[in-house]
């Protein structure tokens, strides 16, 4: 009986992708610490958000299993769903239950942090339907979920009109870069793309540091961190080449998400030095991330 819990348990934290959930608090600390001049910080608010964060990507990822069911019944028979492990009638209670819970968080705390987690339910639920059809929508769809993750965690100072203005670089950088790491994730099962898409993370990164130095200015720990993070970036998308076997391209893809904790921290730092000590949390955590993607698939 117990192995059994065990197992299902297993199978609940695989479909929700253990691993990446690590990157979630990320997005609300960077976005929080894009505006923190206009507000006050709230560790309530900050948790609070947080949790919103990890229910709306915990479903949206349910959700995303649920259509992919008859791909993973031919590709990825041993998968919690099509595997049996868990029905597609739990998943999409799941599903229903967190969606409603984040509605639920957002109208407690105010009505910009509702609006925001409507629209990127809205996307989730474009990502995973009408988007499908469309494979370049989706990759931008995709990309802005992420981004209005970022957004959900700057909603505290929403009211301000220099909000949209200091929120901008890791919004923009965010969304472009799981836009980019999405295409290269499209076709993991057979092949990678053009050269050019595969170096797109690290180009984006790029140019996004450029444009949070121009925005917030430059201070030594936060270049430092991103330095390290464009360097990380590169050494991954060198990877990514013909040489490289298909089946190690989810891992790579696991890579470039886990290494959002670095661009996180150091967006964090550059916008606020005082957010110093949380980014450093984001990057402490990131060995325990790669050590449970060994147990995990990440993709």
């Amino acid at each position: 009986m117990k192995k059994t819990k065990n197992k299902k348990l297993k199978s609940w934290l695989q479909l929700i992708r253990i691993p990446n959930l690590f990157t979630v608090p990320g997005d609300i600390l960077a976005g929080h610490a894009a505006v923190v001049l206009f507000t006050d910080f709230s560790l309530i608010n900050f948790i609070t958000l947080c949790i919103i964060s990890a229910l709306l990507y915990c479903g949206g990822l349910i959700l995303n299993d649920c259509f992919d069911y008859e791909e993973d019944l031919r590709e990825r028979p041993n998968r919690p769903l099509p595997s049996g492990a868990i029905t597609m009638q739990e998943a999409y209670g799941a599903w229903l239950m967190m969606t409603l819970g984040a509605i639920f968080l957002s109208w407690l705390l105010s009505t910009a942090t509702l609006n925001i987690t409507l629209i990127i339910i809205g996307l989730v639920i474009l990502y995973n339907g009408p988007a499908r059809k469309f494979p370049k929508f989706a990759f931008i769809t995709m990309g802005l979920c992420r981004g209005f993750n970022i957004l959900l965690g700057a909603s505290v100072a929403w009211d301000h009109s220099a909000f949209s203005f200091q929120v901008v670089p890791v919004f923009l950088t965010e969304t472009l870069y799981i836009l980019a790491v999405t295409y290269i994730a499209y076709h993991e099962t057979s092949h990678l793309p053009r050269k050019i898409w595969c170096k797109m993370p690290f180009i984006v990164a790029a140019v996004g540091g450029l444009l949070a130095a121009v925005v917030h200015g430059v201070n030594l720990p936060g270049f430092i961190l991103y330095t390290i993070f464009l360097v990380v970036t590169f050494n991954i998308v060198e990877t990514l080449n013909k040489k490289l076997p298909v089946g190690m391209i989810p891992p790579k893809i696991g890579q470039l998400i886990r290494n959002l904790l670095l661009l996180q921290a150091s967006f964090a730092i550059l916008a606020s030095p005082d957010y110093i000590w949380l980014a450093i949390l984001l990057v402490i955590s990131i060995p325990f991330a790669a050590r449970i993607s060994k147990k995990f698939y990440s993709s």
